[in-house]
This record gives C-alpha cells, sequence and structure tokens, in this order.
C-alpha cells in the first residue's frame, strides 16, 4: 500500500512540474463557490448552484495552467485588491491578541493606528506618520 501511494504521489508531482498550483487567487475563487453552494442550499435558487460553479471551474484551470506569467500577474492584481481588507483582518487581530496590555489610537490627522501599552493615564502620543501629538487616556 506504501509503496503505491508513494508512486501515485511521484505521479502527481511529475505531473503538476511547470503548472501553477494553488495560490490566493484560487483560495478566494474556491471559497466564493463554497459560499454560493452553501446560500443556494437554503434559498433553493437552481440557478444559483450553477453559478457556483463558474468561479470553482475557473480555479481549477488556473491551478492546472502552464501560463504561469498570466497567472502570477492575475495574483498580483488580486493580492493588490485585497491587501486593504487583510490589512484590516491583521489589525483585528492584533488588537484581539493584545487586547488586555495594550490599546490601539487612531490618529486624527493621517489615520495611521498606532498601539500604547494600558495602564499608563492620559498620556500625548505622537504619530509616527506625520509627528500629530494628541491626548488620550489609556
Amino acid at each position: 500500500m506504501r509503496q503505491w501511494l508513494e508512486k501515485m504521489n511521484w505521479k502527481m508531482e511529475r505531473f503538476m512540474r511547470g503548472r501553477n498550483g494553488q495560490d490566493s487567487l484560487n483560495l478566494a475563487l474556491c471559497l466564493l463557490a463554497l459560499i454560493l453552494l452553501f446560500v443556494t442550499a437554503f434559498t433553493q435558487v437552481r440557478w444559483l448552484s450553477l453559478t457556483a460553479f463558474l468561479p470553482l471551474g475557473w480555479a481549477m484551470f488556473r491551478m492546472y495552467s502552464k501560463n504561469l506569467e498570466k497567472r502570477r500577474a492575475e495574483n498580483a492584481k488580486w493580492r493588490k485588491l485585497s491587501a486593504p481588507f487583510r490589512k484590516a483582518r491583521d489589525l483585528n487581530q492584533d488588537k484581539w491578541a493584545d487586547r488586555k496590555t495594550h490599546r490601539y489610537f487612531t490618529c486624527p490627522k493621517c489615520h495611521e493606528t498606532m498601539r500604547v501599552p494600558k495602564g499608563k493615564g492620559k498620556i500625548e502620543i505622537t504619530c509616527r506618520k506625520c509627528g500629530e501629538k494628541f491626548q488620550r487616556k489609556t
């Protein structure tokens, strides 16, 4: 059994050589397809289930494509488009992880987010980006 699995793994590796494989745009397309299928299950809209297979088919095409330059350009566009959402998600994760030891404040001038320690009373905060000074209670 183990030899058979190793042989299949080797065949899959050989097949995938020179192909795009999985990237963040493919992951987003698969997630969109799952969401559409989930919505279809509760709304009973039949045509919506067919549209769920479009992003899934596109993801499969991108995964097995040998045109690496074009797929990398598509993924770069996707990463640039989704960067603000990823930045907001990462900031919220940081806020949650630091909720007991730090507070986060936004600069009133440039809207940069800054982290300061909790329990210091009223302090003056200087923005690293624009130099604006403002007071807040921590």
